[in-house]
């Protein structure tokens, strides 16, 4: 994971990749594993959140913006991309900037994991 970190292009969205990778997923990864060990599928998850929060802030870099500067019309023009593949699994690193007041004044609905999505 830490190459995912490293392969952000600027050191504010490092700094920003790392505190979520340790302190939401990695905490969230050990506390649902309640001691046991962690599953191939367990891990895949977590690298895939991480990897949705590079492509969103790769694509912010290339808007000369970042996650504090992000509005909601900009985080739209990138959920909508035709290429985008990690919409639902940015959301989770949308909102965690939300609870953490690193992003303002933007909103990712939140997904019921046990439910299919809606059409």
């Amino acid at each position: 994971m830490k190459d995912l970190v490293a392969s952000q292009a600027t050191p504010e969205g490092r700094q920003v990749l790392h505190r979520y990778a340790t302190w939401h997923l990695i905490r969230r990864l050990r506390r649902r594993s309640r001691g046991n060990d962690i599953t191939h599928t367990q891990f895949n998850v977590v690298r895939v959140h991480l990897r949705a929060a590079v492509h969103l802030l790769d694509w912010l870099t290339d808007q000369d913006l970042n996650l504090a500067s992000c509005r909601q019309s900009d985080l739209e023009r990138w959920m909508t991309r035709d290429e985008n593949q990690l919409r639902r699994e940015a959301g989770h690193f949308v909102r965690r900037g939300l609870a953490q007041k690193i992003a303002r004044d933007l909103s990712s609905p939140a997904v019921n994991a046990t439910s299919a999505p809606r059409p």
